[in-house]
């Protein structure tokens, strides 16, 4: 279901938006493959409690692009005040 959403949102999603997901059970490849922007997809994982966990993990695929992965990193610690790490799709 998240993989067909995901080709769905591309489609009405400006071509500069990033698409992010929080799952972890689904490959992250997977559902940029099911876009025109693969490398705009980008998973958000956040740790519980969420409003006091300071803690995010940017995931990257093969196929993220760097510019994708500032982005988002900036969103995460200048916007909701959170420390990141980066990891890898896996």
């Amino acid at each position: 279901l998240k993989v067909d959403i995901f080709g769905k949102l591309d489609k009405i999603v400006k071509p500069s938006g990033i698409l992010a997901s929080n799952t972890s059970s689904i490959p992250l490849i997977k559902m940029a493959n099911a876009t025109q922007r693969p490398g705009q997809v980008v998973g958000v994982h956040f740790f519980n409690p969420v409003p006091v966990m300071p803690l995010v993990e940017i995931v990257v695929s093969l196929v993220t692009s760097e510019e994708t992965v500032t982005a988002v990193t900036d969103y995460a610690k200048n916007t909701l005040r959170k420390k990141t790490v980066r990891a890898g799709d896996r």
